[in-house]
C-alpha cells in the first residue's frame, strides 16, 4: 500500500502542533533551589505559594528572582518555570506570608556577585490564582 505524497508534511504539521499544545500541560522546572536538604523539607510545616511574576522569562531573570527571597531565614525552596512566568516558593508559615513574599520579590534586590541594587525589576501579577490589581 502505497501512501500519498502530501501525508507525510501533514503527519509532521500535526505532530509539531500536538507537541506545542501539549506543552503548556507539562511544565519543567527552569531553576529549582533547595535552600535545606528536601528529605528534611517532608518532616517540616510548610506551606508553599504561587506567584506569577512579570519579569521572570529566562532562566537568569529566575536567578535573580530568587536574590529576592533565597537567602532569607524562612524561605526553603525558591522553584521557577520560566515559560509560564510562574515561581513556587515554599517558606515556614511562621515567619513567612504570601504578602511578605510578594513584597520582597517586587522590592529592591541586591546582587552580592556585582554589588548592584536593582529597582523595579519584577510586578507580580497573580498571588495563589488570584489576579491582582
Amino acid at each position: 500500500m502505497k501512501i500519498p505524497n502530501w501525508s507525510v508534511p501533514l503527519i509532521i504539521v500535526l505532530m509539531i502542533a500536538l507537541s506545542v499544545s501539549a506543552a503548556k500541560w507539562f511544565a519543567i522546572p527552569s531553576l529549582t533551589i533547595d535552600v535545606i536538604n528536601p528529605a528534611k523539607l517532608e518532616t517540616m510545616t510548610t506551606q508553599v505559594a504561587e506567584f506569577i511574576v512579570s519579569g521572570v522569562s529566562c532562566v537568569d531573570t529566575a536567578r535573580t528572582a530568587s536574590l529576592a527571597v533565597i537567602s532569607r531565614e524562612g524561605i526553603l525552596r525558591f522553584v521557577a518555570y520560566a515559560s509560564h512566568n510562574r515561581l513556587e516558593i515554599t517558606y515556614d508559615p511562621s515567619l513567612w506570608t504570601p504578602a511578605k513574599i510578594k513584597d520582597a520579590l517586587e522590592g529592591p534586590i541586591y546582587d552580592q556577585t556585582t554589588g548592584n541594587i536593582l529597582f523595579n525589576q519584577f510586578s507580580v501579577l497573580e498571588m495563589n490564582g488570584s489576579q491582582l490589581q
